[in-house]
């Protein structure tokens, strides 16, 4: 049938198909099986990890745009800026990999995440000086820390996070398949049983108040540790349109963007300012008992401080800070959330790793001169 089919124009594509019949093999043996369905049963988690590098890469993403939207031009001869060099009759040209806009700078980080060429592209950043001028040689050296951790953290980091994923569905799945050579089953269960009591934390339930307004605040929001699937969807879908405006400034954009986007913050903060109202109003100090929601209503007055100061001069870093609401994500999804405790608790392994790491390149730089 494919032969015949293949005479037929327009489905020359029907072809690929044969390439695959060498995957029946992979279903006849079981090991490769077992491989097969592991592999399947780690997508979710993978998935995971993928949206938890997508966050990282977004918010490196604005804060790159930001800073070097512009600055990427150069021009083939010895001037000082875009005006100066095509006055000479000089060609006044943009870098292949750039941050003019989040969807190159994406690009950009996705290729420094590869390691390919990502030293090439560290120097541009930190020979750039501003728009329309004239790159200089180590002009912002301290951009090249940066670079140091996208590549750490992406190349050491996450991509052995996916391998351990794989690793561990397989063997839970091996497991299950075979069972193991030192356990019996009531073993198995009992050892179940112990790893659960030990993540397992007692929640506590606080009393409705009694006043009117009080206990309202308290249905909308929901519990401390159990806050109200839809009240928290909604904030989250903020959160998530939120980075998306954040994401749409881009080089010589036109000033309707910028004053739309002005506004678009200031509607945010609101919405935020008005979540953290609402939380402090229903359970005040309470609140505050979980790490992530300290950490959730900080991020908020920082993020409210920051747009309170847009017009003052001198505190532009300040700003910057407006990307860690992104990160209130992590508190809002609880696969994230786990992912980043995951690297919070593996912080001081990764230190001693990089200490080492270090060691070994300050012996070979020392023995090199």
């Amino acid at each position: 049938t494919m032969s015949i089919m293949s005479f037929i124009p327009g489905v020359e594509f029907l072809k690929v198909f044969r390439a695959i019949r060498p995957l029946r093999l992979l279903i006849r043996t079981r090991n490769t099986k077992v491989i097969l369905m592991a592999t399947s049963l780690a997508v979710p988690a993978v998935l995971n990890i993928a949206l938890f590098l997508m966050v990282f890469f977004v918010v490196v993403g604005i804060l790159c745009v930001g800073a070097f939207k512009g600055a990427f031009f150069s021009c083939n001869m010895d001037v000082s800026n875009k005006a100066e060099c095509l006055l000479n009759g000089g060609t006044w040209s943009n870098a292949p990999q750039n941050y003019d806009n989040m969807y190159e700078a994406l690009l950009t980080l996705f290729q420094v995440a590869t390691l390919s060429s990502w030293n090439v592209i560290m120097y541009r950043s930190i020979d750039a000086v501003g728009v329309d001028q004239q790159p200089q040689m180590d002009y912002q050296p301290a951009w090249g820390l940066m670079y140091i951790i996208v590549v750490f953290f992406c190349s050491l980091f996450a991509i052995n996070l996916f391998v351990a994923v794989l690793i561990d569905k397989f063997n839970k799945l091996h497991d299950q398949l075979k069972g193991s050579a030192f356990l019996t089953e009531a073993q198995r269960q009992w050892k179940k049983f112990q790893k659960l009591v030990a993540v397992t934390r007692l929640k506590t339930s606080l009393k409705r108040s009694e006043y009117a307004v009080r206990r309202f605040c308290q249905e909308l929001v929901g519990q401390p540790e159990f806050p109200a699937p839809k009240f928290e969807q909604f904030i989250l879908l903020c959160i998530a349109l939120n980075a998306i405006v954040i994401a749409m400034r881009h080089y010589e954009e036109p000033e309707g963007l910028t004053v739309f986007i002005f506004v678009m913050n200031a509607i945010f903060n609101s919405i935020f300012a008005i979540e953290a109202i609402l939380k402090l109003t229903a359970w005040g100090l309470h609140n505050f008992n979980g790490g992530w929601n300290r950490f959730d209503f900080v991020i908020v007055i920082i993020s409210f401080v920051s747009y309170g100061i847009e017009g003052i001069g001198g505190v532009s870093a300040l700003r910057l800070f407006r990307l860690a609401r992104l990160f209130r994500m992590f508190a809002k999804v609880p696969a994230l959330r786990k992912l980043f405790e995951t690297l919070v608790l593996s912080s001081s392994s990764l230190l001693n790793v990089g200490a080492l790491i270090f060691t070994m390149f300050y012996i070979y730089a020392i023995l090199g001169k």
